[in-house]
């Protein structure tokens, strides 16, 4: 008993060198308004168990988090699987119009109306989690929305949540369509506390990782940087659940300590990124697919509502048409798409462009390329282009590349798998990882 209470202690001390290692680093990256300490910070095993913790902390069942869409797709189990929440939408439109300082009154009025609604239909919303950098959009949220999203929260009697789990997988040079440069990334954690203006820094967080910046997804790593005392005893209890091994706390402790590998990683990761995006728009400029400009992430959306109305030849008439166009190129060229439904994609106006973005893998542009070029001949061939005119879709949303199929048999998928695409998106993952065992040599 007494040893395990003194490895306890000792697991914990390590941690709290790892939350003191933790703050030197958000100090040095996010700008924070006020020095991070140690005793801000909650290390657990990954900002989806924070997520779950935070909503279970916050909310009684049947109360509400809102999201601005399009969003994370696992925000929604993350949320309410285990807290029994009510996840409350936040549609803009146009989706861009979320990343531009200009358009902040219309996001306001977008969350006014979500949380309005809500109010109607008997939820009570405790929280807005925003996800800056955004996936799926690969965009950051401008300084001036942000205060305003955070005064909103705080009139509101709401906690503002930031995934900032891509907070350094940015790249600067990218304009907007009207030659204007893309915001920097801001983190939440320098809004300035301003509680006659509704702004309460006390109840704004940010959540980090180190899964996407520094690739150890397998480290298991989270951590909640937060001013509000008694939320960070709350979730003290909850995060015995959610314990880190000793390994990833040492190990992650002595990397940050190297500021200088820090920043060495950082910079020939941001260069690696900024050269995968500038690869990819190249192509699409030459292939003639149009694009959303991003400077973060590993996101870019491309618009094909040109090329939408393929799917009204699918005999699939009971899915969306974003989901006949994610399986079609499964089917023909071994390109996984996730649909946007599933990232709460909501696009009403019959008017909107359908939206795909492409994951961009960091050291591999010729399993890249291969997806790229497959997606050029779909485009070129299977699908009317846009010169040629096809009249306006009737629904829209956003599709994700997950990734590519190398070596891919035409139908393999569908057959071997023994089932019809009518089964589902599991049934396509199943059907494209059965492929990609058999049909990918390991290097």
């Amino acid at each position: 008993m007494i040893l395990q209470q003194l490895d306890t202690v000792m697991l914990w001390d390590r941690k709290v060198k790892l939350a003191d290692a933790m703050s030197s680093f958000v100090n040095r990256y996010f700008g924070p308004a006020r020095s991070v300490t140690s005793v801000d910070i909650l290390v657990n095993n990954g900002v989806t168990s924070l997520i779950d913790m935070m909503a279970f902390g916050m909310c009684d069942p049947g109360e509400g988090i809102m999201v601005i869409t399009p969003t994370y797709i696992m925000f929604p189990h993350d949320l309410c699987a285990r807290a029994g929440v009510s996840l409350i939408k936040v549609n803009p439109e146009p989706i861009e119009s979320q990343f531009d300082e200009k358009s902040a009154p219309l996001l306001i009025e977008a969350m006014s109306r979500a949380y309005i609604a809500a109010l109607a239909d008997g939820i009570v919303p405790k929280a807005l989690l925003l996800c800056n950098p955004s996936n799926p959009c690969g965009r950051t949220y401008p300084s001036t929305s942000l205060v305003e999203i955070a005064r909103f929260c705080g009139q509101k009697n709401m906690h503002l949540l930031s995934d900032e789990i891509y907070a350094m997988s940015t790249f600067a040079g990218t304009t907007d369509a009207d030659g204007q440069a893309l915001p920097p990334f801001t983190s939440v954690l320098s809004i300035q506390d301003d509680p006659p203006r509704g702004v309460l820094a006390e109840n704004i967080h940010c959540m980090y990782g180190a899964s996407k910046d520094f690739g150890c997804g397998g480290l298991r790593l989270g951590f909640l940087v937060t001013r509000n005392e008694l939320l960070w005893r709350s979730l003290r209890r909850l995060v015995l659940f959610t314990w880190v091994s000793t390994f990833s706390t040492a190990f992650f402790t002595h990397f940050l300590l190297d500021e200088e590998a820090v920043g060495r990683h950082l910079k020939i990761y941001r260069e690696r990124l900024e050269a995968q995006y500038r690869l990819t728009t190249q192509f699409l400029k030459e292939s003639g697919i149009p694009f959303v400009p991003a400077n973060s992430g590993v996101f870019i959306f491309i618009k094909l509502t040109a090329w939408l109305d393929h799917g009204e030849h699918s005999a699939e008439r009971d899915a969306s048409r974003e989901m006949r166009l994610c399986r079609y190129l499964l089917h023909e060229a071994g390109v996984f798409l996730s649909p946007g439904e599933v990232g709460l994609s909501c696009r009403l106006n019959c008017n909107e462009m359908i939206d795909i973005h492409i994951a961009l893998p960091i050291d591999g542009s010729g399993l890249l390329q291969i997806g790229l070029h497959r997606q050029k001949g779909i485009y070129a061939h299977s699908y009317p282009t846009a010169s040629r005119g096809t009249g306006r879709a009737q629904a829209a949303s956003c599709i994700t590349v997950f990734f590519v199929l190398n070596e891919w048999p035409k139908h393999q998928g569908h057959h071997e798998c023994g089932r019809g695409f009518d089964e589902g998106i599991t049934a396509d993952v199943d059907c494209a990882l059965l492929a990609l065992s058999k049909s990918m040599t390991v290097q």
